[in-house]
Formats: C-alpha cells, sequence, structure tokens
C-alpha cells in the first residue's frame, strides 16, 4: 500500500496536470472530475495519489467560459448592522492566481 502524498503546491499542480492529462482521452475519467465536487476531488486525488483536505473545493466544468460559477467569501458576521450594504464586487472571488 503506497503513502499518499500530502497536499501541497507541487503535489496539487502535478494531481492536477495528470487529471486534466487523462480528461483528454479518457470519458470516464472525464465525468467523474464533472459529476460533482466530491468525485472530482476523489478522481484528482486517486490520478495524483494525493491527500487532498475536505475542505479544498475542486470543480471542473467543460465550457470554456465560468460564467455560470459565481465564488464569493462572505462579509465578517455583526449581528450590529443588520442593514449595512456589502457589494458584489467586494466578495467576489471568480479566480485566483495559480500556483
Amino acid at each position: 500500500m503506497s503513502t499518499k502524498l500530502p497536499w501541497n503546491p507541487t503535489n496539487a499542480v502535478a494531481a492536477f496536470t495528470a487529471s486534466l492529462t487523462r480528461a483528454g482521452y479518457d470519458r470516464d475519467f472525464r465525468d467523474r472530475l464533472t459529476a460533482s465536487v466530491e468525485s472530482g476531488r476523489t478522481a484528482v486525488a486517486e490520478e495524483g495519489n494525493l491527500d487532498i483536505p475536505t475542505d479544498k473545493v475542486i470543480m471542473f466544468h467543460e465550457e470554456e467560459s465560468n460564467e455560470n460559477y459565481h465564488v464569493f467569501y462572505l462579509p465578517d458576521y455583526d449581528a450590529q448592522t443588520p442593514h449595512k450594504q456589502h457589494e458584489y464586487s467586494t466578495y467576489f472571488q471568480g479566480c485566483y492566481n495559480p500556483w
């Protein structure tokens, strides 16, 4: 039984590269990547022999555009100011710099 590699930028990039490469020719694997967040994480973990923490959200989609995916972080919780406005643009995180 092999030991899984720890989650870090080097190992994650290698696992993502291997997974994307395989997705280019293996329809069943590709379908696992897109089935759900959990299924995609499991497929990447297996392909890269990687221990991916459960708090890591990995998503794959088949269209080049990501206009159907909206990622936000929530503002600090503050029950004392219930009507304070929090602007969309401040909390939108549609993408980030790759490792």
